[in-house]
């Protein structure tokens, strides 16, 4: 099976904050640990002889803060689908990890994707190992085991675990009869901007986008088109409404009101009506609300030229609240 980003994100969120492996050990699966350790990621890739390798997804080693022989290792897969080849794999990632670091080793495995159940049941099961009845038995946590931030103020009080759920839950259906439902990833969004600024904010909304549902990427991309402060380009059906709905229909209703009055002046100042009703839609869409005095003034003294240009503007700048100050 090919990777996907249903693979793919829950490592990202991994790599990103390999902490994070330290709580789900503690309070998922009882680990004892130190009060202070750090978490730093070892080459995923086990050679084995000089023809052949084999590379788990990520792997992970804990050591005390001070200093001190490692106090576990850990190997973190990614699954989304029952693999029986996986079952004569994993112990052997695990030996060749085991052998190198010297430690306690664990196999973390995250069920993901639409057969998340399945593939966490599977995985409990256990690999028959090492003696008659004895079992090899990863540690797999699936969505059912975290739950999603309820509010913002749950996110901010642990954005890297608010960014897993957020991960593991993307592709929950929508419930039409849960108004917050559609809410739990923006407040994971708000969370990690206020935390950790627009770079990361960006990130997990690339990561997401692809796997929730419409009602949640209609709430995410409003969002991020009033809060991120860079240059942003429509990509989706909701983000192009705001850009090209405002021009289409103000355009079409400033035009329309002119050919009524049948006079060529009519025309122009109903084109620009138009034009500005679109700017100002653009504006509103990007969390800009233009001053009353301000549209009036373009609405009587209109620049046609200037207007389309500030369109433009407004609609790609990396500052429009800039591109607002610059003419208001």
């Amino acid at each position: 099976m090919g990777l996907s980003i249903e693979h793919e994100a829950p490592l990202e969120v991994i790599e990103r904050f390999p902490e994070l492996v330290v709580g789900i050990l503690r309070d998922q699966f009882g680990a004892e640990l130190p009060k202070d350790v750090r978490v730093r990621s070892v080459d995923p890739t086990a050679t084995l002889t000089v023809a052949r390798e084999l590379r788990c997804d990520s792997a992970l080693v804990m050591e005390p803060a001070g200093g001190g022989p490692p106090v576990c290792a850990v190997l973190v897969e990614s699954q989304r689908a029952v693999d029986p080849q996986k079952w004569y794999q994993w112990p052997r990632y695990a030996a060749e990890l085991h052998a190198q670091h010297q430690c306690p080793t664990f196999l973390l495995v995250f069920a993901v994707g639409e057969q998340a159940a399945s593939v966490a049941e599977w995985v409990r099961k256990g690999i028959p190992w090492l003696r008659p009845g004895g079992r090899f038995l990863p540690m797999v946590l699936e969505p059912t085991d975290v739950h999603v931030a309820p509010t913002l103020e749950a996110a901010q009080a642990d954005v890297p675990g608010a960014i897993l759920a957020t991960i593991l839950h993307a592709q929950d259906p929508d419930d039409p009869d849960d108004p917050n439902g559609i809410n739990r990833a923006v407040h994971t969004l708000q969370a990690v901007q206020q935390s950790l600024g627009n770079d990361a904010l960006m990130w997990i909304y690339n990561l997401i986008r692809a796997m929730v549902g419409d009602r949640q990427l209609t709430e995410i991309e409003r969002f991020i088109m009033r809060q991120i402060q860079r240059e942003y380009f429509p990509r989706t059906p909701f983000e192009r409404e705001h850009f090209e709905r405002g021009l289409r229909e103000g355009k079409a209703k400033g035009e329309a009101e002119g050919e009524a009055k049948g006079e060529a002046k009519g025309e122009a100042k109903g084109e620009a009506k138009g034009t500005v009703n679109a700017l100002c839609a653009v504006f509103q869409a990007r969390g800009v609300a233009v001053p009353p005095a301000l549209r009036q003034r373009w609405l009587e003294n209109p620049n046609l030229a200037q207007i389309e240009r500030l369109l433009v503007l407004a609609a790609t700048s990396a500052s429009p609240q800039d591109v607002l100050a610059a003419v208001a």
